[in-house]
């Protein structure tokens, strides 16, 4: 532009110049021709020459600008091939390009990691084929013969292998890759490792196979049925149930084998669970089998229309014919049962009053018997009639204690026999026990050892009743004891209870006896093979025993005696109460 200035400034002078002359020849008379000629070709130069310059200029500046978009150019391939490299390495998926003859020259990083390398320069130059398992050898050369004739291959599956040998699953899929004429000049493959993908669906379909196997395998059938009621699936169990397969029921409508009189009640637990999706609906409907008979079925149904997976309504059914049956037969089994024990109760009223009336009757005449004897007795001086009386006067009271023993057990068998606690100290009482029956143990010249201790607690109790007790079991030892013989009435505390034991040194007892010795009307065998009296006593003393909230017991063994004992809790039943 400088250069274009100066030479337009140059023009300007030899214009100047020329005026000059004009002027000049105006003065002193006309110049010749030439003159005039040379001064326009000069003109005509120097504007050629201007335009060269322009001209110039302007490819200068076009040059400039072409050089600096190239280096923009430069600039933005520079950085484009940053964020190539940047992602090519940021993919989690292996990438590797190999020439036609499969040698590795680029990978990205995941590719080596994957591999199990160290760096990429040491995977570079390997042959693609060390990274695939042996036996996938001929198949990958196929393979690679197919993606140089199609172009691509995808989602082929191998065994890959690391760099120490193991074996991994993985995913393949490759291209060709091509110069800008279009010739082949390798390839690109990218390798996705499945090997957790492959894990996670074989324990998908073991966990399938689990579940369609306990479906199949279960004793309750499963069935599923469009929201227009026509049956979609149904498992195993219900051709078992029904006779039907499932392909003899497929799109028929669910309500067909239903009982008429079950129709209304089914149809309405439908419009409820229709209404109500995910709730569950409960039902026993009467079902036809195949063979023509009904069945009772126990009915779970439970909406999952807008389950996108199920698209239906479940329903678990079960046969529960056997079991209705079963019901209606101890429904059955109940009522003549609450027949039987209404029977009972009243034969076991009549024998109560039975016992009573004869209780009655034998202690009318018994009463004044007693009496009679018991004054004869006082009045006799001699001993042989005082004898008789005296025996007349023992067996009238012993008869008078079994009628009262007999009305008691009565009494317990039918649950209307009570106690009457009190507060006393057993050890008095048990000490009047053995002053009363030591004559007794003294004319049968038995050894009676009373080893009690200094003091008891006192207990709540009914103490007649444990009078009755007392001397029931010692009566019993007694009677079961030969002469000379020995029995042991020992008592103490043990674990808050009183517990009082006799031991005898009679016979002994055999075990099939002692387990039923408490049972009433069972009788005993004695030493003298005497059948002795109906079993009244124990069977009693295991009543009141119960009734105090205390236990009896029998510790024996043949030929070395028996041992009797109970336990009565210190503070007793009720405590202050009449039971």
């Amino acid at each position: 532009m400088a250069q274009r200035k100066m030479k337009v400034a140059g023009r300007q002078s030899r214009s100047q110049k020329n005026t000059g002359a004009d002027k000049k020849a105006v003065c002193v008379g006309k110049r010749k021709p030439v003159e005039g000629t040379l001064s326009r070709d000069f003109d005509e130069l120097d504007m050629r020459f201007g335009q060269r310059t322009e001209e110039m200029a302007r490819a200068n500046e076009a040059l400039l600008a072409e050089i600096n978009e190239r280096k923009r150019l430069e600039e933005k391939l520079r950085g484009s091939e940053q964020k190539f490299s940047l992602l090519f390495d940021s993919v989690a998926d292996g990438i590797t390009v190999t020439d036609l003859n499969g040698v590795i020259v680029e990978m990205n990083e995941a590719t080596v990691k994957l591999h199990g390398y160290g760096s990429k320069e040491e995977m570079i130059g390997l042959g693609a084929f060390v990274l695939i398992a042996d036996r996938e050898h001929a198949r990958a050369a196929e393979n690679l013969r197919r993606t140089l004739s199609e172009g691509q291959v995808r989602d082929i599956e191998y065994k890959f292998l690391t760099k120490d040998g193991k074996e991994f699953d993985a995913e393949l899929s490759a291209s060709v890759l091509r110069d800008s004429t279009g010739a082949p000049t390798g390839f690109i493959a990218v390798v996705r490792d499945i090997t957790e993908r492959k894990r996670l669906g074989e324990a998908l379909k073991r966990s399938e196979k689990h579940f369609r196997s306990l479906i199949e395998n279960a004793l309750d059938a499963i069935a599923i049925v469009d929201a227009d009621g026509r049956l979609i699936y149904e498992s195993p169990a219900f051709e078992r149930m029904l006779g039907y397969s499932f392909e003899d029921r497929l799109g028929q409508n669910a309500l067909e084998l239903v009982h008429p009189d079950d129709m209304p009640a089914v149809t309405r637990g439908i419009t409820e669970l229709i209404r109500n999706p995910g709730i569950a609906q409960h039902t026993e409907v009467r079902a036809r089998h195949k063979d023509g008979s009904w069945r009772t079925l126990e009915i779970v149904g439970r909406n999952l229309l807008d389950d996108p997976v199920v698209k239906g309504v479940v329903a678990n059914f079960r046969d529960i014919t056997g079991r209705k049956q079963a019901e209606m037969e101890l429904e059955k089994l109940y009522r003549q049962e609450k027949d039987l024990r209404q029977k009972i109760e009243q034969e076991m009223k009549k024998r109560i009053e039975f016992t009573r009336a004869l209780a009655h009757e034998i202690k009318t005449p018994l009463t004044p018997m007693l009496i009679s004897s018991q004054v004869l007795a006082s009045e006799l001086k001699d001993e042989q009639l005082l004898r008789l009386a005296r025996n007349i006067s023992r067996g009238a009271s012993n008869l008078n204690s079994r009628i009262d023993e007999l009305l008691d057990l009565a009494r317990g068998e039918m649950g209307i026999l009570r106690i009457k606690p009190e507060r006393f100290a057993p050890l008095l009482l048990l000490r009047e026990v053995v002053d009363y029956v030591a004559p007794v143990a003294a004319s049968r010249e038995l050894a009676f050892v009373a080893e009690l201790p200094d003091s008891l607690p006192e207990v709540n109790a009914d103490k007649g009743r444990v009078r009755q007790i007392l001397l029931n079991l010692l009566n019993n030892a007694f009677k079961f004891t030969s002469e000379r013989g020995k029995i042991a009435l020992r008592a103490g505390v043990q674990d808050s209870v009183l517990v009082v034991e006799i031991e005898d040194s009679g016979p002994g007892i055999e075990d099939k006896v002692r387990e039923r010795m408490f049972e009433p009307y069972r009788r005993m065998q004695s030493d003298t093979e005497h059948l002795s009296g109906l079993g009244l006593g124990l069977a009693l003393c295991k009543t009141l025993v119960e009734l105090h909230g205390g236990k009896i017991w029998v510790r024996s063994k043949v030929g070395k005696g028996s041992t009797f004992g109970f336990s009565l809790p210190l503070r007793g039943v009720g405590d202050t109460e009449e039971v």
